[in-house]
């Protein structure tokens, strides 16, 4: 199962259409986006979590329009639509493409094609002069669109009537994982998923030794307060005596005790168990906030690594650790994306591929360089006249 491409138009930071290509010619299983502050790499990510939370919730009844949130930069810009794209494979193999656009209040389009065999199939396609006579035979007839809320995304309703294509999209979805950045409820997450399968602990446990935290031990502790449940977090570091012997192991409160890097290691060590056992998709914003670039190697080297990652799972960072373009057999060009702001403030991306025309080019430092944009433009002596 893999993101082959996410397309964005008309989307917060993002104008015209930019897509990122997360399956190039020697991928493998990584990709890292790169570039400067405020230049819209969490808004891929972003763009990626509204995707799936509307396939989700459109048909939702507290959820009265879809959310628009167009390029505000360009007059007349707010009166187009945003439109998003998935290209993903699926089990067996089975690739789709999957697109909607909305606007004000309202589904502009929306179409699903299975593009499997060397003949493309179009399970279905709605735009402003209605649905294509042939979704029907698919599942997705004209009483379900015409019953069907402005606002609703017709993939979602036929998960409710248990439509095989909406049921991969849904499975696609549900095993795309998107870690946003200051995202206050990511210990819990991994707290509640601990709690729910307690055979994980072994795993984050083997995680925490091997990039050397020191922590022996951890405990999740949950209790009422005010009726409302709440979830601490114990680690367990040794005791020693005036020989060095451990005597015994002393509880700390993670929350009050523990580094932020620590916190944000243990944030993030749930999700990437969970999906290197049992495969899918963990998007990471802001990966390396916190953590030593060593750990950001290890964490990444799980997942290019056969042993770790048997499931061919995937990982996509967005991230300013350059040290990770250092060790060319974990990110080639082909594993490297920018995005970078133009001159009229439209967030832009540029595979490294297009930049870099070689596999031996030393990226990190032509990276760092500015041969490749996509960093920040300092010039402390300038003074800009905007026009």
């Amino acid at each position: 199962m893999k993101i082959e491409k996410l397309k964005i138009k008309n989307y917060r930071s993002f104008n015209e259409e930019q897509t990122l290509d997360f399956c190039g010619k020697e991928s493998n299983n990584v990709t890292a986006i790169f570039g400067p502050n405020a230049g819209g790499k969490s808004n891929t990510a972003k763009a990626l979590l509204f995707i799936k939370w509307f396939v989700i919730n459109s048909a939702n009844p507290n959820v009265i329009s879809p959310p628009y949130e167009p390029f505000l930069l360009n007059i007349g810009e707010d009166e187009e639509p945003s439109t998003f794209t998935l290209l993903f494979t699926h089990e067996n193999n089975r690739r789709f493409l999957y697109e909607f656009g909305i606007g004000e209040n309202i589904i502009v389009s929306e179409k699903l094609v299975e593009l499997s065999s060397s003949r493309k199939k179009t399970i279905f396609e709605r735009d402003k002069n209605g649905l294509n006579a042939t979704a029907a035979k698919f599942g997705f007839g004209k009483r379900m669109y015409e019953n069907t809320r402005p606002g609703t995304l017709l993939i979602t309703i036929g998960r409710v009537t248990n439509n095989e294509y909406s049921g991969i999209i849904f499975d696609f979805l549900m095993k795309t994982n998107v870690i946003t950045s200051g995202d206050p409820s990511m210990v819990n997450y991994t707290a509640q998923a601990l709690l729910k399968n307690p055979r994980t602990k072994d795993d984050i446990l083997n995680m925490l030794r091997e990039a050397d935290f020191c922590i022996r031990d951890f405990a999740i502790e949950e209790s009422q307060i005010r009726k409302e449940a709440t979830i601490s977090i114990k680690t367990f570091h040794a005791r020693r005596d005036q020989e060095q012997n451990i005597r015994d192991l002393i509880p700390f409160d993670m929350k009050d005790n523990e580094s932020e890097g620590t916190i944000r290691f243990f944030e993030l060590a749930s999700p990437i168990v969970d999906t290197l056992k049992n495969g899918g998709i963990l998007y990471i914003d802001e990966f390396g906030a916190h953590l030593h670039p060593d750990i950001s190697h290890y964490i990444v080297k799980k997942f290019t690594s056969k042993k770790y990652n048997p499931q061919n799972a995937q990982l996509i960072i967005n991230t300013h650790d350059s040290n990770l373009m250092k060790d060319m057999n974990m990110l080639g060009r082909d594993n490297i994306i920018l995005v970078e702001k133009n001159h009229l403030e439209e967030s832009i991306i540029i595979p490294l591929s297009a930049r870099a025309h070689r596999n031996d080019e030393v990226f990190e430092k032509r990276y760092r360089q500015g041969l490749y944009g996509a960093v920040p433009m300092i010039n402390e002596a300038a003074e800009y006249e905007y026009k």
